[in-house]
């Protein structure tokens, strides 16, 4: 993709932006349409050069229609979405429990209701599995983010009525869950395909995909609404 040049003054009215929605963290629409090239760009290059889950999580809380794709993945969204970063469900209390802070909590709006997910990030560089061949498990990381998943999704379903209240959501429901982490040249095993699709497939309550799946299908979009002209999802499907 060539990116096109921005003014200076349009960048740092961006910056700015950016910067408040990091700085206060607010619901925010979700909408394919509003995605800008350099920002896709942007994400592609931090992805490629292996930057860290903290410096990608803070990128993206000041663009957060680059979770727009998400719902894409999740066959929702076609009538909107939102985003809510950093939502506590479950305050900690000193010496006697651990905080419940998703990375990100999301909604999708369909002509079947809305569905909700909750998304937890890790970084390009983390490795989904370790082993070889047949002898292959999941990585501590992997291990760790869907545990955290199960976790966030278990208390939103003991506690589904108090945090409609709390979190004034009223149409919150039990969400299910989104680990984004890795590459996909790591699945190139087809053994290793086989365990992810069995762990975090279509059919599965917590989905696995990786950095390259989430930023083909922002490039998709940004052909669909004819920012650039090669689709890369043009005949051929999202990551299973």
């Amino acid at each position: 993709m060539t990116e096109p040049s921005t003014p200076p003054e349009i960048k740092n009215m961006d910056e700015l932006f950016r910067q408040a929605r990091r700085d206060r963290p607010q619901p925010s629409e979700l909408d394919a349409r509003f995605l800008a090239l350099r920002d896709v760009s942007e994400l592609r290059r931090m992805v490629e050069a292996s930057a860290s889950e903290t410096d990608l999580d803070h990128f993206i809380r000041g663009e957060p229609n680059l979770l727009s794709s998400l719902l894409h993945f999740v066959s929702t969204g076609h009538h909107g979405g939102k985003v809510y970063p950093q939502q506590t469900i479950r305050p900690s209390v000193a010496g006697e429990q651990r905080g419940l802070i998703p990375d990100y909590l999301i909604s999708g709006q369909s002509s079947e209701g809305t569905t909700w997910w909750v998304l937890e990030l890790k970084g390009p560089s983390e490795k989904l599995f370790s082993g070889t061949g047949q002898k292959i498990r999941l990585s501590d990381t992997a291990n760790k983010g869907l545990v955290q998943i199960h976790q966030y999704v278990e208390f939103c379903n003991e506690h589904q009525s108090s945090l409609r209240e709390a979190l004034q959501l009223k149409d919150f429901s039990i969400p299910m869950g989104i680990l984004l982490m890795g590459r996909e040249s790591e699945l190139v095993d087809p053994h290793r395909r086989k365990m992810k699709k069995a762990l975090g497939g279509p059919m599965s309550p917590i989905r696995i995909r990786t950095w390259d799946s989430l930023l083909r299908s922002l490039e998709h979009k940004l052909a669909f609404y004819g920012h650039i002209g090669h689709d890369p999802l043009q005949g051929r499907q999202l990551e299973d």
